[in-house]
Parts: C-alpha cells; structure tokens; sequence
C-alpha cells in the first residue's frame, strides 16, 4: 500500500503558561510505539484498515450504524441543554482514579450513537448507557428513550484548579471535534481528526468518531489515554489521543488513515472556530451583544519576521483565503473571544500558536452569513475554518500516518505580537 508520510519538527519548548490550543504535525513512522496496556494503536489500525475496504454505513444505515429516533433528533436546544449527566454515575467515580469520564446524551444535532468500550487489566468491555444515568430536567420523554440507545460524546475530568473538584479538561463531540482546555481558560477553537474536501463547490465531508476504548488510568496517573475509530464515505481512521491536563494542557494524537476513494483536498491537524460578528463587522445583525465570536481573526509571523493580521467577516458568499509557507515558518491564531456569555476576569481564552514544517498551506475558510439563524456555536460549528494540510490530493488506498502535537498556552504572547500589527489592523473591515 503506498504511504503519504507528513513530517516535521517537535514543537517548541513547553512554557509555564496556560491556554490556547495549537498543532504540529510530526514524523509517523510504522511500528510507532505503543502503550504498555496490551490494546493498543494497531487493534484500532486493522478495524480502520478493515473497514476502508467495505462500502460505508452510517445512520441510518444498519443496525451497528448508531441511529437515534427521529422524535430525539427533532427536539429543541434548550430541551437538549435540559439533559444532563448526573455527575456521580461517572465512570470510575469512587475508584480511586484522578480522572472521571462523563457522556453526552444523543438528539438535536447529535444524530449518531457513539460506541464507548473501557480498557483495563480485565480486557476490554462496553460502558453500558442506560436513562437513569442522566437528568432530564423539566423534560418529560424520558420514558421514551431506548434503554439501549447509547451516548452521542464524551468528556474527561480531572482536577486542574482544586485538588477535590475534577474539571472538564477535553470534550469529544460530533463528527470528530474535540476541544481541550486548561486551568483559566475559557473554550474556543475546536480541533477535529480530519477535514476532507473544506470549501470545495462539491460540498465538505465530515468524518466522525463511531467507537472510543477509553484505557483505565492508574491512580496516581496524570495523563489519560483513548482510542477512536474514525469513518466516513471515503475514509476511515484510527486514533490515539494522551491527554495531560493542567495549567497547560497537552494533547498527543497519533492517527492512521485509510481512503475508500480519492479526496480532492485532504485536511490533516484542522482548526474549526466560531465567528458571527465582531468589531469589524458592516452589516451588523440585531443583537444586544456587541460581539459574537470564538475568533476573531488569523495572525500570521512570516520567516523573515513580519505579522500578518486578517480579521474575520461573515460575508454573504463564501470567501477563502490561501496562505502558503516554506519550511520553518510559524503560524499563529489571533486570540479567542467569546461574548456569548461575559466572563469577567477569564484572561485566557483559547488561540493557536502553531510551527509548521514543510511544504504546507494554511486556508482560511469563512462561511456567509445566516442571520436567521441562532449563532451559539454548536449550530454553526463550521463557520469559520482553518486547514493545515499536505495540499496534494489522496488517492484510494493511500495510508496517511501522522502525530499531531497540541498544547495549551497562555494569551498573553499572543496578545504582545497582535499588538505588533497596530490597533489599527485589528479594526480594518475587510473588503
């Protein structure tokens, strides 16, 4: 099978900040070491690889394809929001662990099940979902959910401000996005496992997570292991993901893909974000809040040492922006931020300081504008976008191997370089 290998360097030294979110893309090789736990990256590999060679089934599509009834999926966003998980049925809760894992509930935009299995010396076992697990708050069809129906996402804990309260440290949900956060930081970007065919006339495909194996840390443990099985109509792919929370937060993730077709434009380490309207805005909606946004804009630190800053829009069309780099050139996001709701004193909401190396380009991506619509984040995930890729297309049978390194550090260097471009270019409207 040929291999399309991406490579690149260790990213920078790790600083004694906390939050925002960044990527590098570096050497994969086969035979990349595994964990001491007898499952491991090459069990999830040959479901992937098995599965790549089979015609794909998503929902509703089969009966191990995760479909959810269509009454959950027509409810509203508040009933969703209504839903929650009670926090003492979390996995591994009172078992001398650090970490605890809780789930989200399917409906609304989360049409799919997600198959969740824990790992540990025992072998490897489903997590059983059941409706006592959840509160359904001024809901009444809990008695209408399927005892068997499954969980749409899932959400570690562990405690990064005080020792006995564990907080939400990373989140899987939907398609293949997860976010991770450290201590003071409030969340922003989104990272997802692969991007395929991102602005492109033909329309984008979004791969998703079907199954988790989530590895039982030991007590003392600091950092948490899972594996994800990706699919999609035209690729496939296994992950693993090592989370260390803390004041910093840093996520390794090691990925092997396999294509059933051709992809004309293959998306590796993509950054999603949110943006409605900001301050540079023309067109502003009817809105009391003066700024609805993750983001607000791409800043850029070229080889030779300038910065590059490009505020976002929400423009009526869709407008793409291509930035193109050599080796050794250093990308970074603006700093996020978010008014969808005030949070006074957070000082340290996500970004992404990113090193790449190769021969790469950085696209971004600005959906047009719906105002009809509401702007929370979880009904626009794909706004606005941010591709790292390779830039050639992938043919069927090609394996992509890659490691994606992602850190958490603090807003304020991102600050001091956006203050480099001028007040000024932080305000420009852009055209």
């Amino acid at each position: 099978m040929p291999i399309a290998a991406v490579q690149g360097p260790r990213l920078y030294p790790r600083r004694r900040h906390a939050p925002v979110l960044a990527g590098l893309l570096a050497l994969a090789i086969a035979g990349a070491a595994t964990t001491s736990h007898a499952f491991d990256l090459e069990a999830v590999a040959e479901q992937a690889e098995a599965l790549a060679k089979r015609p794909y089934q998503g929902p509703p599509d089969g009966d191990d394809a995760g479909a959810v009834p269509d009454w959950l999926v027509g409810i509203s966003y508040d009933e969703w929001r209504d839903i929650r998980f009670r926090p003492e049925e979390a996995l591994w809760r009172g078992a001398n662990s650090r970490f605890e894992v809780q789930f989200f509930h399917p409906g609304l935009f989360y049409d799919r099940t997600v198959k969740m299995r824990v790992v540990d010396a025992e072998g490897v076992r489903p997590v059983p979902f059941s409706p006592s697990q959840f509160d359904y708050g001024a809901n009444d069809f809990a008695s209408r959910v399927p005892q068997d129906l499954g969980f749409a996402g899932l959400r570690v804990h562990f405690p990064i401000k005080q020792p006995d309260y564990k907080d939400e440290v990373i989140v899987f949900l939907g398609a293949s996005y997860f976010r991770a956060i450290g201590r003071d930081q409030a969340y922003g970007l989104s990272a997802r496992g692969l991007a395929i065919d991102t602005a492109l006339p033909t329309g984008e495909e979004f791969p998703w997570f079907r199954e988790f194996w989530l590895v039982r840390p030991a007590p003392t443990a600091r950092e948490f292991e899972l594996y994800a099985l990706l699919d999609s109509p035209r690729a496939s792919g296994a992950y693993r993901f090592v989370v260390a929370p803390g004041a910093q937060t840093h996520v390794d993730v090691e990925a092997r893909l396999y294509l059933r077709e051709g992809v004309g434009k293959l998306g590796l380490a993509p950054l999603t974000s949110m943006f409605f309207f900001g301050e540079n805005t023309v067109r502003r909606p009817e809105d009391f809040r003066p700024e609805i946004h993750d983001s607000d804009g791409l800043l850029i630190h070229d080889g030779s040492g300038e910065w590059i800053w490009r505020p976002l829009d929400n423009p009526r069309t869709l407008n793409v922006r291509l930035f193109r780099f050599a080796r050794s050139e250093r990308l970074r996001r603006a700093p996020a931020r978010s008014r969808l709701r005030p949070l006074p004193g957070s000082r340290n909401a996500p970004g992404d300081p990113r090193e790449r190396v190769g021969h790469a380009a950085w696209e971004l991506g600005r959906r047009p504008r719906r105002a009809d619509r509401d702007p929370d984040t979880r009904r626009h995930p794909r706004q606005h976008r941010g591709v790292l890729g390779p830039g050639p297309t992938a043919s069927a049978g090609t394996a992509v191997l890659l490691l994606l390194r992602a850190d958490v550090v603090r807003r304020g260097s991102l600050e001091a370089a956006r203050r480099a471009c001028g007040r000024h270019a932080s305000r420009r409207r852009n055209a």
